[in-house]
């Protein structure tokens, strides 16, 4: 048993590496790290996921559709030459809302729930595409972005959809309100004045 440890870490490679840091990442890998690491992009994914589980697990599967098309449609827009200087107030403005409708444990119906998640798809697509780092492939970033948005919705909704007992249903209002002071915070740094 150790003899046979031994060969397979004999044929491993000495150098492991498991994120390529330093200008070695794909624009695939980079559209995912740049919505899983960024607060901007992680809480008005997380707000609509919360707000889409609270109505089960039909509406999170719904808003997960919505918010691959509204990532794609946003980044589309950039693409196209389509930009609009509100997008980052708007998608301020989204944490709060879908932060607020959580933390009163609001339950909207499905075709809203859908629209909510599509227009927080487009304002995440449309700022990640304008926030690009140089250099990488827009369509490559584009799918790295839907990817990771999916992943992260998708992770937070299971989490929220296993929260059967009363006091995590507590907790995942509580998550609401500090998804919505956030989101608070962040416009009043649009208050302030440019240095």
């Amino acid at each position: 048993m150790i003899r046979r440890a031994a060969a397979i870490l004999w044929l491993l490679p000495v150098t492991v590496c498991a994120h390529g840091w330093g200008g070695t990442n794909t624009p695939v890998y980079n559209g995912i790290l740049h919505v899983l690491l960024n607060p901007s992009f992680i809480l008005p994914i997380a707000g609509v996921a919360l707000l889409a589980s609270l109505g089960g697990r039909e509406q999170l599967v719904l808003a997960q559709a919505g918010l691959a098309g509204g990532v794609a449609a946003g980044a589309a827009a950039v693409l196209a030459g389509l930009s609009w200087s509100g997008v980052v107030v708007a998608n301020r403005l989204l944490i709060v809302a879908a932060g607020l409708l959580v933390a009163l444990n609001t339950v909207l119906p499905r075709p809203v729930v859908l629209a909510v998640a599509m227009m927080g798809g487009a304002l995440t697509g449309h700022e990640l595409l304008v926030s690009e780092p140089p250099g990488d492939s827009p369509l490559w970033f584009s799918l790295g972005a839907v990817l990771g948005a999916m992943v992260l919705q998708g992770g937070v909704g299971a989490l929220t959809l296993l929260a059967h007992a009363p006091w995590t249903r507590v907790a995942v209002r509580i998550a609401g309100s500090w998804i919505a002071a956030v989101g608070i915070i962040y416009a009043g740094f649009l208050l302030l004045p440019a240095r």
